[in-house]
């Protein structure tokens, strides 16, 4: 644990830079909080204005103290802040929150200030967290360095986040609902500490059992996933990442490109870190709820209890659309059930205890269905009726609660009438949703984190990767030429020829391809690999041939081959009149009836680097939309994981009495192309589209390499 950061968060004393009477500024809220919300260590208010600050004796600076200080807070204007750490480091301390704005964040005059306050740090060897930040809090010992105005109780789940005002909000949700932190933490512009930090930081943490993040942009990368993998392989994190819809995607020259945005390939290294991602502010909080007040379930088997038919089936809707199950409960559970229920219950899951059922009814039934050993979970409906007790039940409810383990999520339905019972509910640490759905969803969250972490470890506890190893001599020629292509600065990608010859080096089978310059030449070449054959266009001004016209199959004969190469070269002119025609390979047509088309790309993302893009191929590939994501480097468990998260597995296992590929060879295919991409950073984008695969042969039909 870096003691300068744990100083943050656990200090003994604080200066507070820029302390205020004033109750509309920073200053003020900060010292306020600290004098007011059980803080017990030492602070020192600093103002050369005043003597006296909330009571309390204020010094003019830092160096006036002449006490040792463990934290500084700063919250004077920009233009000061770079004089302050330098001071902050002479007098050796070493950790500083920077609340103040006007940094980085506002243009190249703050961006300066912002690099002359890093050079200080480097060189007095503090840790910073902001600037632009709202702050930390640690509910544990009474500590608000924050300009939020409240304070939630001590608990289990740790919040990072890049947006102030989402910490606020987040934190008045919190404390109306019962929900406790171990440590709340704006880290601003992460000059300094980011992501990666109070991760680890928080990994050494016996208190915080979970973490919640908002996540605008990560800094790094490579450390961000192993600090995040180091957490999660024993404690859950959830995030939300905004800024879902970016536009950077829509230039690229490949299908991969086209498909791949930034935001999916996020999806991915969140996957890699161990990482749950949700889309919405309220799954977050759902969430956070649930990991305050309940252990992760051991797996997605749900018991469903309801005094109404409607709610449980919406219930069970939800469940299966997230893809939970329902329990099946045991014979045991069924008799007990049949015993301490009306005769026309549900006899089943959901169980349905009649809308009649006061809190005794209810209680009998949750006691019986929590000890199935089917259950991982129990949900619990109460919708108000005439005859029913909503704050009884709620206390049943946490009579129950304490004496099992087992996660228990409840929503009770309504507003005015079930308050108390909320309230109740809440007090005893058992989470609450307004409907079922949501209840669901913070469930499915856990759960699936079970999930992946299971994935995760079996994924490397199979080892390194076993791909295919290429010769230095052969690496470096495919070097050479990649940098002769850069340095004549014709075309940017490498030809049809180059790159299957280049992929057959990586054992992922091609069709042999020649390039032909005149009729005369096709009609040769065919003659000499065999009919049927397939022409197309070789341009470097025309990547997707099909659209321009550019590609003829099933040529039979070689008055077909030379007609189809007067038409390919005519519709290329057509398609792009400057297009410089190279001319047109000649490849043998490859039939495998019944076989599925897929597509195999790389995806460069300037945050996580490369990433690889496996889906259903073909011509409609932009149409189908089917396509998963891993970044790199994987072995055969993560080829496998990839391909069994596309719609297009099905097919590739045998669909409806036709063959199925081999995936044993489809995921050598994927490492061996992964090793491709890995020793040859030079390139930027690669497409095999399609790769033809049934049975044990598979084919690369067509494959660009853009560098």
């Amino acid at each position: 644990m870096d003691s300068r950061i744990d100083k943050i968060f656990n200090p003994s004393s604080i200066a507070i830079i820029g302390a205020s009477e004033r109750q509309e500024t920073v200053g003020y809220a900060v010292l306020n909080n600290l004098l007011t919300m059980g803080f017990e260590g030492e602070v020192y208010p600093i103002n050369p204005k005043r003597d006296t600050i909330l009571g309390h004796k204020a010094f003019p600076t830092l160096s006036s103290v002449n006490q040792k200080i463990d934290l500084a807070v700063i919250a004077t204007p920009a233009q000061t802040v770079p004089d302050l750490i330098r001071e902050c480091g002479k007098l050796g301390i070493q950790s500083a929150i920077i609340i103040t704005s006007g940094f980085a964040e506002i243009g190249e005059d703050g961006a300066k200030l912002q690099a002359e306050i890093e050079q200080l740090r480097i060189e007095y060897k503090m840790r910073i967290i902001g600037p632009n930040c709202l702050g930390v809090i640690n509910p544990w010992i009474g500590l608000n360095a924050s300009f939020a105005g409240k304070m939630p109780s001590p608990g289990k789940v740790g919040f990072i986040s890049q947006s102030g005002a989402l910490c606020t909000s987040i934190l008045d949700w919190a404390i109306s609902n019962n929900v406790g932190f171990s440590n709340f933490v704006s880290i601003g512009s992460m000059m300094d500490i980011e992501f990666a930090d109070l991760i680890d930081y928080f990994n050494d943490d016996e208190k915080t059992e979970s973490i919640i993040l908002y996540v605008e942009s990560i800094k790094k990368p490579e450390e961000f996933i192993k600090a995040a993998r180091r957490f999660t392989s024993r404690r859950p994190i959830f995030a939300i990442k905004s800024g879902r819809f970016e536009e950077g995607s829509k230039a690229a020259a490949s299908h991969t490109g086209a498909l791949a945005g930034s935001d999916d390939v996020y999806d991915a290294a969140l996957e890699k870190a161990g990482i749950i991602r949700v889309k919405r502010v309220k799954d977050l909080i759902n969430v956070a709820q649930s990991l305050s007040m309940q252990d992760i379930p051991q797996g997605n088997r749900l018991c469903i209890l309801t005094n109404a038919g409607g709610p449980g089936v919406i219930a069970t809707d939800a469940v299966i659309e997230r893809g939970g199950r329902l329990a099946t409960l045991t014979d045991k559970t069924m008799e007990s059930l049949n015993q301490a229920l009306p005769s026309f219950w549900s006899h089943g899951n959901p169980v349905d205890v009649l809308g009649d059922a006061r809190a005794e009814r209810y209680e009998k039934a949750i006691d019986i269905c929590i000890q199935d050993e089917n259950t991982d979970a129990l949900m619990i409906i109460f919708t108000p009726q005439a005859m029913s007790e909503p704050v009884q039940t709620s206390r049943a409810v946490s009579r129950i609660a304490k004496r099992y383990k087992k996660p228990i999520f409840t929503s009770w339905m309504g507003a005015e009438y079930v308050e108390e019972g909320v309230k109740m509910l809440l007090k005893y640490g058992i989470p609450s949703y307004q409907t079922p759905e949501q209840a669901i969803d913070a469930f499915s969250f856990m759960y699936k984190y079970l999930q992946l972490n299971d994935n995760l470890k079996k994924g490397e506890a199979e080892g390194e990767v076993t791909a295919i190893k290429v010769s230095a001599e052969t690496i470096k020629t495919y070097k050479d030429l990649i940098e002769s292509i850069k340095k004549e600065g014709k075309r940017d990608f490498l030809n049809e020829v180059e790159t299957k010859s280049l992929m057959e080096e990586y054992k992922i089978p091609t069709t042999k391809t020649k390039l032909a310059t005149t009729e005369a030449e096709a009609a040769q070449i065919a003659e000499s690999i065999g009919y049927p054959v397939v022409l197309k266009i070789q341009s470097p001004q025309i990547l997707h041939k099909t659209d321009a016209g550019g590609v003829m199959l099933s040529l039979k004969n070689a008055e077909q081959v030379q007609e189809a190469f007067r038409k390919i070269v005519q519709n290329a002119k057509e398609y792009n009149s400057e297009a410089s025609i190279e001319g047109v390979t000649v490849q043998k047509m490859v039939r495998l009836s019944g076989g599925v088309e897929l597509l195999i790309g790389l995806k460069k993302d300037p945050v996580w680097g490369p990433a690889i893009v496996f889906g259903s191929g073909g011509v409609n590939v932009e149409l189908l939309q089917d396509t998963a994501i891993s970044l790199l480097p994987i072995n055969k468990f993560f080829a496998s994981h990839l391909i069994e998260k596309t719609k297009v597995f099905k097919l590739l296992q045998g669909y409806r009495g036709q063959e199925g590929a081999n995936l044993d060879y489809l995921r050598d295919i994927l490492v061996n192309f992964a090793q491709l991409v890995i020793d040859f950073p030079e390139i930027a984008e690669i497409d095999i589209n399609p790769l033809l695969i049934k049975g044990n042969e598979a084919i690369a039909l067509d494959a660009r390499i853009i560098v």
